[in-house]
């Protein structure tokens, strides 16, 4: 089940990552989840996945990972 939800965050993420990537335009996105397990593990409660164009800018908790201008 863990391994399950891991790998429905990287595809959202992933297809967050295309979108915008077809896009060409450096649009800021963010993705919120409830909780998101990375690659070692932990366990981020509150996420915040930041998309700036077709990059993953950052990974955090917390409402303060939210730039102003991004599409949530």
């Amino acid at each position: 089940m863990r391994t399950l939800k891991m790998m429905v965050g990287v595809l959202v993420v992933c297809w967050a990552a295309s979108s915008l990537a077809q896009t060409g335009g450096q649009r800021v996105k963010v993705i919120r989840f409830g909780k998101l397990i990375e690659g070692t593990g932990r366990v981020l409660t509150n996420a915040v996945v930041v998309v700036k164009g077709d990059h993953i800018e950052s990974v955090g908790s917390g409402a303060s990972q939210t730039p102003a201008e991004a599409e949530v």
